[in-house]
């Protein structure tokens, strides 16, 4: 009597429970990365699918003393929400954000803006209310802002 070997019944059988041990795990994957986070540290765990940073000191209780150099790495961040920190420089690398669409720095302490950020050729929304630059300046930016980011919305008091 010849006897049936089962070892090819296994494979698939072990491919089908990898299979479903993935589908299930994987939504557990993506709770680990976040689209919209709250700190450049939670961005920073998956930076190239991140589309939205968003740190309001009043929100997390987390305040920046500088914004992170290596900006380069969010490939897709379209919103950069980075206000109410006292912050009063911005890295060159804001020019970088290639995808970048809206942008508030307001409630800083910036008296001038790094030339990158006249790079950002997909900005729709520029927010520098509350900030430390002379009006000579807001007077230059302004009329760079409308020769350079034609159809930005720029909030500046």
């Amino acid at each position: 009597m010849r006897s049936l070997s089962i070892t090819g019944y296994l494979s698939p059988m072990s491919h089908l429970r990898s299979l479903l041990l993935l589908a299930l795990l994987a939504p557990l994957a993506t709770l680990a990365q976040c689209t919209t986070c709250k700190s450049f540290t939670e961005a920073a765990k998956a930076p190239e699918g991140v589309v939205s940073i968003q740190i309001n000191p009043h929100v997390t209780g987390e305040i920046l003393t500088e914004i992170p150099a290596d900006l380069a790495q969010y490939t897709h961040l379209k919103e950069l929400y980075l206000t109410d920190h006292g912050l009063a420089e911005v890295p060159a690398s804001i020019g970088s954000l290639a995808a970048l669409q809206s942008l508030s720095l307001a409630g800083n302490s910036l008296q001038v803006l790094p030339e990158g950020i006249f790079q950002l050729k997909q900005l729709k929304e520029l927010i520098l209310n509350d900030n430390a630059f002379s009006a000579a300046y807001k007077k230059e930016l302004t009329k760079r802002v409308k020769k350079e980011l034609p159809g930005v919305v720029l909030l500046l008091d």
